[in-house]
């Protein structure tokens, strides 16, 4: 799995398979499958989009019926769960990332430099406890000045970096946006990162104030809009919904 990644070299390549359950183990409303991720460095315990992606695919070519919902034992254990929804959306059940202060080796200094911004453009800095991510809140001015030293941001003792803020030109009544660094697993930027969501939402819900929220990763030529929301009654967990299309279809070959 991990040399498919590498030739793919995409920032995640995605894996998943049906379980083998017996009726007892599950409800008649779930599907049970396995799912794997990896980037062309390692294998990574959560990743948003290949899971929406899997999911997607499997309610496509119709090896999950649309009424049904898709348990996913992931490498946390069961920790992901989609149902389909109209059109090309697809809604994720994902764990809810708690923002902690950063570890005592990381300095807003430090951070800031692997941006080319100034400490005086930061707003709030935390880690977010289930991935380990460093969040850097940012002034909307600067936003888009941003010029990531992916070296520097290697070094930072985190899984990624993720910059985000509120949008400065706001047409789309957008909450906030984000850009997504991972080059230590061998993903420079990520063009839309759920498992980052699921940290930014705890954030920006308290933050703003709201429930229900619609983000924007702004990628350079790619990026997407997430939909993402705070459950009530499961403070553990987090709703994210996004669109997914087929582009390319093929046959891969192996050898020895």
């Amino acid at each position: 799995m991990q040399r498919v990644a590498i030739e793919n070299n995409l920032s995640e390549t995605a894996y998943t398979a049906k379980r083998d359950v017996s009726k007892k183990e599950t409800s008649e409303d779930v599907v049970e499958y396995d799912l794997r991720w990896f980037t062309p460095e390692c294998e990574v315990k959560l990743c948003g989009h290949g899971t929406l992606s899997a999911a997607f695919l499997l309610y496509q070519d119709g090896l999950v019926a649309p009424s049904k919902a898709i348990h996913f034992h992931t490498f946390l254990e069961t920790v992901a769960s989609a149902a389909g929804e109209k059109n090309k959306l697809v809604q994720m059940d994902f764990p809810r990332g708690s923002l902690q202060p950063v570890l005592p080796g990381i300095s807003k200094e430090q951070v800031v430099a692997t941006i080319g911004i100034s400490p005086d453009s930061v707003i709030a800095m935390g880690q977010i406890g289930t991935t380990t991510d460093v969040l850097l809140h940012i002034d909307a001015a600067v936003f888009s000045s941003i010029r990531p030293d992916f070296a520097a941001i290697a070094q930072i003792e985190a899984r990624a970096l993720i910059v985000t803020a509120e949008v400065a030109e706001n047409t789309q009544q957008v909450d906030f946006e984000s850009r997504v660094f991972a080059p230590g697993l061998g993903v420079n930027e990520d063009p839309v990162t759920g498992s980052a969501h699921c940290g930014l939402v705890s954030y920006w819900s308290a933050r703003l104030n709201k429930t229900s929220l619609l983000a924007k990763q702004s990628t350079p030529l790619r990026g997407g809009y997430i939909t993402v929301e705070v459950v009530a009654n499961r403070p553990d967990r987090v709703l994210l919904k996004g669109e997914a299309v087929v582009s390319l279809r093929g046959f891969m070959e192996t050898t020895p």
